[in-house]
């Protein structure tokens, strides 16, 4: 039977196994995922025994609860200093996620263990700009017939479909979720996770410009963590909270917050959230003239993108690089790089949010009849021909290239 135990085999053992399987062409190496899988003749057989011995949907959820634990180990880790690990750890991973949900979405029984690997998904389908395939993963398990209960689960899957449809700009179906997800937390007592959606919801009103409410979402967040004494999450909303006092014209608030909440999520080694903050601080930087500030600002936001291959994120840094090429008046190289991020965001989905076009108007207003030269139409398209890692090593090529104030 397939269900007997096999006998547990030693750490060292394990090479000699994996090379024999590939001598006997059982195994196969995949230069993609860098990491070792069945032949297909092999997978399809093992299919089939597994029919005819009735011990295929045992098999599929045991597949599925490995890979639902594995999901929130990697959630956890992308806001810890091994972010980078875990994000290639889970690339390899992930067909083999596509088929656990698969099997989750089909299954009667699924509902409960689909919506809860859904729900350790959503930060890294941010960061890969795998928006519009996340969302609908989610939307598909929230759906699921028995996975309909108000439970933790369910307020997760919840938050993760808002942050994710955050992005892609979808402010109605941000509101459901977010509200959704609070309801249930709201019901369950939980203080850390109503926080959360208090930080999440005012995220929504900034991008709304609905500035004052939005302060208050932030700042209740914020007391709510005070609370319970968290020092982890306490910092993302401290720093969009900085970005609050940005749109209501107060830089030198906007900077204190921005660099208390750079320096507590770089004590707890999480540079994942760290761009919003860096963001804002560079508007204020631009506001102030301080050019070399800025420039120094934009090469850490866009190192961390590079490292953590944050396709969306890298958007609104490479705005940020086009607007200082343009104030150094190199035509070209803002045109270019503006040209990458207009493709990169419909690329991946990603929405430019009413508070993120002041780059895009303060450029054009220095660029003035230029936008409509063949010069400029030619740099637009050259960019929007780049591949995210061609973005990206122009955004550094651009920051080299800019003279000191001094």
């Amino acid at each position: 039977m397939l269900g007997q135990a096999m006998p547990a085999l030693l750490p060292e053992d394990m090479i000699d196994l994996l090379t024999a399987l590939v001598d006997k062409s059982l195994v196969h190496f995949e230069p993609t995922t860098q990491g070792y899988a069945l032949t297909e003749s092999v997978r399809v057989y093992g299919l089939e025994r597994l029919r005819a011995e009735h011990e295929r949907d045992a098999m599929q959820e045991a597949h599925c609860a490995y890979y639902t634990q594995f999901a929130h180990t990697v959630q956890d880790g992308l806001e810890g200093p091994d972010a980078a690990l875990w994000l290639r750890r889970m690339n390899h991973e992930a067909d083999n996620i596509r088929a656990a949900l698969d099997w989750a979405a089909s299954s009667p029984a699924g509902g409960l263990r689909g919506l809860e690997l859904a729900s350790g998904m959503w930060r890294y389908w941010e960061l890969r700009g795998m928006l519009t395939e996340g969302y609908q993963r989610l939307t598909q398990a929230l759906a699921h017939p028995t996975a309909q209960a108000a439970t933790e689960v369910r307020a997760d899957a919840e938050n993760g479909a808002g942050n994710l449809a955050m992005v892609m700009g979808e402010y109605d179906a941000v509101e459901r979720h977010f509200r959704a997800s609070l309801a249930i937390r709201s019901e369950q007592g939980s203080v850390s996770a109503i926080a959360a959606s208090r930080n999440n919801l005012a995220n929504l009103d900034l991008v709304r410009g609905q500035y004052e409410s939005a302060k208050e979402g932030y700042e209740t967040a914020i007391r709510l963590w005070e609370s319970i004494g968290n020092d982890d999450d306490i910092w993302i909303a401290v720093g969009n909270l900085g970005g609050v006092h940005r749109m209501m014209g107060n830089n030198a608030a906007c900077v204190e917050h921005c660099r208390r909440a750079i320096e507590g999520l770089r004590r707890h080694g999480n540079e994942t959230m760290m761009h919003h903050s860096l963001y804002w601080i560079v508007l204020c930087q631009i506001d102030a003239r301080d050019f070399d500030g800025a420039k120094e600002t934009l090469r850490e936001a866009l190192a961390i993108c590079r490292k953590l291959v944050d396709r969306p994120n890298t958007c609104h840094i490479l705005d940020g690089l086009a607007l200082m090429a343009a104030i150094d008046e190199r035509w070209s190289h803002a045109a270019t790089l503006r040209g990458a991020s207009d493709h990169l965001r419909m690329q991946f989905d990603v929405t430019l949010h009413d508070v993120e076009e002041v780059l895009l108007r303060d450029l054009l207003a220095l660029a003035g009849p230029r936008v409509d030269s063949p010069e400029w139409s030619g740099a637009l398209a050259a960019g929007a021909a780049m591949s995210w890692e061609q973005a990206v090593q122009i955004g550094f090529e651009s920051l080299d290239q800019l003279p000191d104030s001094s």
